[in-house]
């Protein structure tokens, strides 16, 4: 075992040591997979969860986008409510007071 408090890295090189010893038929086969396959298949994944939150983030922009528009349909639809009543609320007012 390494003792990290004097190098938090030592484990990662010793084990590339290891790695080299085998890789020259200096020692048995190790336990873990190699340093370098291990990181391969660490940035293979990394690059497989990349593509997936990519896609995924694709999917989000475009709800995002239909939200937009639906919002800005519902807003324009109130505004015109809204300049319905005033209308109606004057033309009451005029009645009002041309009937007075």
């Amino acid at each position: 075992m390494v003792d990290r408090s004097i190098s938090p890295n030592a484990e990662p090189i010793e084990s590339a040591f290891a790695d080299a010893r085998y890789a020259l038929g200096q020692c048995e086969e190790p336990a873990e997979p190699p340093v370098i396959l291990r990181l391969i298949n660490e940035r293979d994944l990394l690059r497989a969860e990349n593509a997936v939150l990519g896609r995924r983030c694709g999917e989000l922009e475009r709800e995002v986008a239909d939200l937009r528009a639906l919002v800005g349909g519902r807003m324009a639809r109130i505004e015109g409510w809204i300049m319905a009543a005033d209308v109606a609320q004057i033309a009451r007012f005029v009645h009002a007071a041309s009937s007075s």
